[in-house]
């Protein structure tokens, strides 16, 4: 990996490379090339062992406090966001809305849909989940949508 490469791009790099070596090592063993086989696998183990300590020592604790993060993050906005909707309910059923700025609304909105990407960039980790999981879940979201229960949002009063 170049001095200033992103990790990312190294991953992707070394990602593709490990497949190509699969591929390889697919094709020598097909023709029992042996010796083609330890070579194959002696590279693999090469960039892997790097790799794989990086991700272990670096990249999955930081990945972990992400994920800590931004579902506290997510769980506060939702907070904010449902105070939002019930105080400008509540603003715009008086007799005289005009206590409502319309910037106030597009402002809440704008975070709302930051909000809603986060919840779609955290949705690829829950398609990971196990069959059972996800039976358990896809249940669950069923029993709240169908409920009519919503988030009980504890008043800061």
């Amino acid at each position: 990996m170049a001095k200033n490469e992103d990790f990312i791009d190294g991953f992707r790099i070394d990602h593709r490379n490990l497949n190509n070596c699969i591929n390889s090592l697919h094709r020598a063993l097909k023709n029992s090339e042996m010796n083609e086989v330890k070579v194959i696998l002696s590279e693999m183990k090469k960039t892997t062992e790097p790799h794989f300590k990086f991700e272990e020592d670096y990249l999955y604790p930081r990945l972990q406090r992400l994920m800590r993060e931004t579902t506290q993050q997510l769980h506060n906005e939702h907070e904010t966001i449902l105070n939002f909707f019930d105080e400008t309910i509540d603003i715009l059923d008086k007799a005289n809305p005009s206590g409502i700025k319309k910037e106030t609304i597009l402002n809440n909105l704008s975070r709302f849909s930051i909000m809603l990407e986060k919840c779609d960039d955290l949705s690829y980790f829950a398609e990971k989940f196990h069959q059972d999981e996800r039976e358990d879940l896809n249940r669950r979201y069923q029993e709240c949508k169908t409920s009519g229960n919503g988030l009980v949002i504890k008043s800061k009063g």
